[in-house]
């Protein structure tokens, strides 16, 4: 529960501030931290995604074809390891990219 606390009322408003949760941001917090920040990015990037292809993610954390998907924790390590080009890529992009670059994530 402190976690959640800190995390919510003390880690996120200092990255508010900064404008955009970076790859960087992501890497340097706590495992509650660090969730919370990939689910705000992975909804951000899926809502960005949807409304551009016209078309609904059905497999959210990776396509139906891959072995990456299955669990959101599974998917942020893959977008850490495989998609953040930088520290100071905004974490969003990083989801955004994956989900361009995976069709078969949509319907």
């Amino acid at each position: 529960m402190k976690a959640k606390f800190l995390t919510a009322f003390c880690v996120l408003p200092l990255l508010s501030n900064a404008g955009v949760i970076t790859c960087g941001d992501a890497m340097s917090v706590g495992s509650e931290a660090r969730a919370s920040l990939h689910a705000a990015a992975q909804s951000r990037a899926q809502s960005a995604a949807q409304e551009f292809m016209e078309k609904t993610i059905v497999h959210p954390f990776g396509d139906r074809d891959s072995m990456i998907g299955g669990t959101p924790e599974k998917m942020a390590g893959t977008i850490e390891v495989y998609w953040c080009q930088s520290a100071e890529q905004p974490l969003h992009s990083a989801y955004y990219n994956f989900y361009m670059s995976n069709k078969g994530v949509f319907e």
